[in-house]
């Protein structure tokens, strides 16, 4: 079910939007509902990477560990 919100937008940013969605042939709906969706879910990401840096029993590795890790895999 798809439920109408209303927002007022500057000129700038909708006029961005109106040129990303000519140049990728899709609908001005489609690329602000995308938009949306990746500010969403960046969001998400930041506020579990946060949660992570302030838990002080979540170990921290360095650069180096991290790789070798990706190795074993």
């Amino acid at each position: 079910m798809s439920v109408l919100k209303a927002v007022r937008l500057p000129e700038g940013l909708v006029e961005n939007i109106n040129e990303i969605a000519k140049a990728t042939d899709r609908t001005v709906s489609y690329v602000i509902k995308a938009a949306i969706s990746k500010f969403l879910e960046d969001y998400s990401d930041y506020e579990i990477a946060l949660q992570r840096l302030n838990d002080p029993t979540d170990k921290i590795i360095t650069m180096e560990e991290m790789e070798e890790a990706c190795i074993k895999q």
